[in-house]
């Protein structure tokens, strides 16, 4: 990709993080702060988990693959460590980043290829000029069958920023809740019997990566089962709770 092209995506992104709630009244050096994160510890976590290598960010556009390396970091399997390891950092800014894909804001978006398309213009009178023409959505490139066939498991060292947490907040929080799920009431003990046995994961309302700040484990923690968990960080505003054990409530009656 040209650095005109980064320059690019890297102003949209920064357009689409203003928009949400997390940084909209953040000042620019924290919306610049998190796209050099992504740009280089998202790029990261990419070139060593995606089936093709690119080199930046922005190059990354099949979704499917992205959200299935997402949710490698909450599923047990090798990168949920590096979820441990940045308080779920790493995630939320993955996450974000597939949010711009998504999003208006992405110089492939429809509305940015229309935009850009009714603002070309006839350009001066020699018949060798050509105006230019949106840019096209490159199709996802699916490798051969014996592509998949590479080994993994090589180590690989990487820098990652680790958020403090007080493991005395997680007690009173859990001595408070309980070790159930506050959205869908899983509770480990009566499904998995004594491998469930006081198990549960603690979640931070107020993501420990926006900051120091006083926590006060009753109303700034909440106890979530691990599939719960994954939901709520798949939401926009990651401290409503409730919201999704409505969301999870509608469903289940749905279904029922």
């Amino acid at each position: 990709m040209e650095q005109q092209d980064i320059l690019t995506y890297r102003s949209a992104f920064g357009e689409y993080l203003s928009n949400t709630s997390r940084f909209r009244r953040a000042d620019n050096n924290k919306i610049k702060s998190q796209i050099e994160y992504v740009e280089v510890n998202t790029h990261k976590v990419l070139c060593s988990n995606s089936r093709e290598k690119h080199d930046c960010i922005y190059e990354y556009l099949d979704k499917q693959e992205l959200n299935d390396i997402l949710d490698s970091m909450l599923q047990g399997r090798k990168l949920a460590s590096l979820y441990e390891s940045t308080d779920g950092f790493a995630y939320d800014s993955l996450q974000m980043y597939i949010g711009f894909l998504n999003s208006n804001s992405h110089p492939l978006s429809e509305k940015q290829m229309k935009k850009r398309k009714k603002e070309q213009k006839p350009v001066a009178t020699t018949p060798t000029t050509t105006p230019l023409q949106p840019m096209p959505t490159p199709e996802p490139v699916i490798p051969e069958p014996k592509e998949y066939d590479k080994l993994e498991g090589a180590k690989h060292q990487e820098a990652v920023v680790r958020y403090e947490r007080d493991q005395g907040n997680r007690k009173i929080c859990i001595a408070y809740y309980g070790y159930v799920c506050q959205v869908c009431g899983m509770d480990f003990a009566k499904t998995y019997g004594e491998l469930g046995k006081e198990y549960i994961e603690v979640h931070h309302l107020h993501p420990v990566s926006q900051g120091e700040r006083k926590v006060d484990p009753i109303e700034d923690l909440i106890p979530l089962c691990a599939n719960c968990h994954s939901m709520i960080h798949r939401q926009e505003d990651v401290s409503d709770w409730k919201g999704l054990k409505q969301k999870y409530e509608e469903c289940k009656a749905q279904n029922n």
